[in-house]
């Protein structure tokens, strides 16, 4: 029998990507246009009546800056959100993915933080997506990704952003004391893929897999190899957390180690310069022609 796959946020960003994944599965994407996660009537209405194998999560609130101006809506779609889809589920035993931040963490820590380190969220953002990690850990299957700094194809993003604003302006200011690691949605989604496929084949232990391509940078590292790759003149101008006038406090580190999801799959992300370029190449100049 043909294993029955929910995906959740499936216009978004990472949903965008990951839907061709499971295609040779019954899958039910859902968004907030036919399954609002906020309403859990409506939602009820979707998806009560299915047995699903497993279910990823990615629908959520991500605009990190608006959030500290609208705290109950974050909160309403991270945390709320998260046990509404919980809740509506036919069959709790499934597996449920989770699609979490590197910024649950503070940036405080010298070293690289594992699954096993404590939260200390600094924004709204991050505070509504640890609650959201805290509902979906109920469940008995739960597997929990966090990630960090996405970029790909669907939506606005600091590399689709870079290489706009480099073609425009003579120079740009850019954080460079914050570090972690640029994570390719179409790299991620394959990992999530395979992390389902474990479970059906071979099953997997709960908890949570830190999961983002490979290598570390800063933004201002970052912005200086879009800018490189695309060949363009743009002076750079590398500016302190606290300049850059964003709303939000951001982790000065969030360096994720990937030894626990290596266990599991075996393998490694790419490192982050070959999906920024696949990334430039393949959609970035290609969509600008």
């Amino acid at each position: 029998m043909c294993k029955k796959i929910l995906i959740t946020g499936a216009k978004g960003m990472l949903g965008t990507v990951l839907c061709p994944f499971f295609e040779k599965y019954n899958i039910l994407a859902i968004d907030k246009d036919n399954g609002d996660i906020t309403t859990k009537n409506s939602l009820a209405g979707v998806i009560g009546g299915f047995d699903f194998d497993a279910v990823v999560h990615c629908a959520a609130y991500t605009n990190v800056d608006k959030a500290e101006d609208k705290p109950e809506h974050a909160f309403i779609i991270n945390k709320d959100g998260t046990a509404n889809v919980i809740d509506c589920l036919k069959n709790k035993d499934c597996l449920f993915i989770y699609i979490s931040t590197d910024y649950v963490f503070d940036g405080e820590k010298k070293s690289l933080y594992t699954e096993e380190d404590t939260p200390n969220p600094l924004s709204v953002y991050a505070k509504s997506k640890l609650e959201g990690e805290k509902i979906a850990a109920k469940i008995d299957k739960h597997v929990i990704i966090r990630t960090s700094w996405l970029f790909g194809p669907k939506g606005r993003n600091f590399v689709s952003t870079i290489a706009q604003l480099a073609k425009e302006k003579k120079e740009l200011k850019v954080v460079d004391d914050q570090a972690g690691s640029p994570t390719y949605t179409l790299d991620l989604a394959k990992a999530i893929a395979d992390i389902v496929e474990i479970y059906f084949t071979k099953g997997i232990k709960p908890g949570i897999y830190n999961v983002t391509n490979t290598g570390f940078c800063t933004w201002f590292e970052l912005a200086s190899y879009i800018i490189k790759e695309a060949g363009f003149k743009t002076a750079l101008i590398p500016i302190k957390s606290e300049q850059s006038g964003r709303k939000a406090k951001r982790p000065k580190n969030s360096r994720l180690s990937k030894e626990k999801f290596k266990g599991l799959s075996g393998y490694y992300l790419p490192g982050w310069q070959d999906a920024v370029s696949d990334y430039l190449e393949n959609y970035v100049f290609k969509e600008k022609g």
